[in-house]
């Protein structure tokens, strides 16, 4: 294989190995009812060059939230957390990490059961079966 390929299979290494550290992660939170990805990685049109796009709903906003810098840095030492929007049951951040390459980033919502946050097309990775939820 030459150099540019290991490279590119590195690199998506690198996004499959966030992705799976932010769900395990978001996981351990109690109050996590479900997680979704979206975006190219949910498509699984995701190159070496992609971000991870995930959606997080929690049964208690607030405590989530408050444990957000806690949680990121579990993931891996946190560059930078950008807010891109804030309101109340819903947050959401572009998240750098100084052990990931600037390009693999997190793109992260999180919202509360009672925000319905219209993302077309989304994979449900991860459900908390603790929590018998009705809308």
């Amino acid at each position: 294989m030459e150099g540019d390929q290991i490279g590119e299979m590195e690199r998506a290494s690198q996004v499959e190995h966030l992705s799976r550290r932010a769900i395990q992660t978001f996981a351990s939170d109690p109050y996590v009812y479900e997680m979704f990805l979206f975006g190219s990685y949910e498509k699984k049109i995701h190159d070496c060059y992609s971000d991870v796009d995930l959606h997080v709903v929690s049964l208690n906003f607030d405590a989530t939230m408050s444990q957000l810098w806690h949680t990121l840095s579990d993931i891996g030492q946190v560059l930078v957390a950008f807010p891109l929007t804030s309101h109340v049951g819903y947050a959401a951040y572009m998240v750098l990490f100084e052990n990931y390459p600037l390009y693999t980033k997190l793109d992260i919502n999180i919202s509360d059961t009672k925000k319905n946050v219209p993302i077309v097309s989304k994979t449900c990775v991860y459900r908390n079966s603790l929590y018998i939820y009705k809308k």
